[in-house]
């Protein structure tokens, strides 16, 4: 009931063949967990540069806002700066025209 050198030669075969499929897997695996660590960190620095983006677009929101309201200001600046020249034109006529009597009558 002892084993022939067949049978020995097979079954060690047969391990061989089944060590080197298992060492295939493991290098499989560690291959698979490399490409796992690869996107882990692909989507980690996808997500660091969306907040990057979602921070410039806030800052740049805000410095819109901030525009908007120095051109109101500016505006309504403006409106006062071309009310005061219709003055100073009225003013400006005005003593033109006391000038001219005071001439005339001088």
């Amino acid at each position: 009931a002892g084993r022939s050198g067949r049978d020995k030669a097979e079954t060690g075969w047969a391990e061989a063949v089944v060590a080197g499929s298992l060492e295939k897997m493991k290098e499989e695996n560690r291959g698979l967990k490399v490409q796992v660590e690869e996107l882990k960190l692909g989507k980690e620095k996808q997500a660091a540069e969306d907040v990057a983006w979602q921070e410039k677009l806030q800052a740049s929101t805000k410095d819109a806002a901030g525009l908007k309201a120095k051109v109101a200001s500016l505006e309504e600046r403006q409106k006062e700066l071309s009310k005061c020249q219709v003055e100073l034109e009225k003013q400006l006529a005005q003593e033109k025209e006391a000038a001219q009597y005071w001439q005339t009558k001088a």
